[in-house]
């Protein structure tokens, strides 16, 4: 029955994309008639039981913000095997997933009936895409035109900073903000190291580059800074990498080259500094979610391998 549904979206996604979330999130409150199931607003006693029964049937419409490793972190985990026997219960029309990676189809979990879009540049695809399975849900959607979507709060991070003023004081706030990137980054391989005790953990960096080797598979991690003449904050080129990865001057170890698995570019704004992916804007991180997401990603290619398949490659990164 119509009474049954709580809210008419929940939306599940990594904990990195909760700005990515939010924003999705306050546009969809202009856009529907029924409350917009928020995690992150539940007490966090309760908020394991409430996500779980806004995915389970409380919901009329589940969202998934899915990129790798949706899915297989222990909170994702949890939300897909409660999607996956919805979808054997009530079938696949309640299900929208809005991929945030420009290169990921459709995911190897979803079957053909599932709703897949990409994020868009100005949100529209995925907008209609949840309204109109609120809609044939029965949901009550506002007639008219839509109202302009609300600006997206900084959740998650309890401060940022000011703005630069001009374009030199922009140059060099990016400049720091990478320098956070990138020492995050490197000092999260001692958590590598922890958690993959058999595997060795090699970190090599520079001011503007850095390269964390985790046995057969690696990450790095390199600053394309812009022209003092362009308004911009640059870009940081992340890749993900199979074997072993030298940088410009180091010896080359056998004639295998290092193979890129992924390829992810991340331009800075230089007034917010926020981070948004080259190829979908609309998906933004701060600096510290885009610290986690990247050594999140060698865990995942870890978690996936087995560490006999290592090959002695090498190769420069960028």
């Amino acid at each position: 029955m119509d009474t049954a549904f709580r809210c008419d979206v929940a939306v599940s996604y990594l904990c990195e994309d909760v700005l990515t979330a939010a924003r999705l999130m306050d546009q969809l409150r202009c856009r529907v008639g029924a409350p917009v199931f928020d995690a992150a607003e539940t007490d966090v006693g309760a908020r394991h039981d409430a996500t779980a029964a806004a995915l389970r049937s409380e919901a009329r419409v589940v969202v998934v913000l899915d990129q790798h490793p949706w899915g297989e972190t222990p909170a994702t985990r949890c939300d897909r095997a409660l999607i996956e026997e919805r979808v054997a219960r009530d079938g696949a029309g309640f299900l929208v997933v809005v991929m945030l990676d420009p290169s990921r189809r459709r995911p190897d979990w979803a079957s053909e009936g599932v709703a897949c879009v990409a994020l868009s540049a100005d949100g529209e695809a995925e907008m209609d895409a949840i309204v109109s399975a609120v809609r044939r849900a029965g949901g009550v959607v506002p007639s008219g035109p839509s109202p302009e979507a609300a600006t997206v709060t900084a959740r998650g991070d309890a401060e940022l900073p000011e703005p630069a003023r001009h374009t030199l004081a922009m140059l060099n706030a990016a400049h720091r903000e990478v320098g956070r990137v990138i020492d995050g980054i490197v000092e999260g391989a001692a958590e590598l190291r922890a958690c993959f005790p058999e595997v060795e953990v090699g970190v090599r960096r520079t001011p503007e580059r850095c390269v964390v080797q985790a046995g057969p598979v690696a990450l790095s991690a390199s600053w394309l800074s812009p022209s003092p003449a362009t308004d911009g904050g640059g870009t940081l080129l992340v890749l993900e990498w199979e074997g072993t990865v030298t940088l410009h001057g180091e010896p080359m170890h056998g004639r295998h080259r290092a193979t890129v698995v992924r390829e992810h570019a991340f331009r800075l704004d230089a007034l917010t500094f926020l981070w948004s992916v080259d190829e979908a804007p609309r998906c933004t991180y701060a600096t510290r979610d885009l610290i986690s997401l990247c050594l999140r990603r060698v865990r995942w290619q870890l978690d996936t391998r087995q560490p006999a398949t290592r090959r002695p490659a090498g190769t420069e990164a960028p």
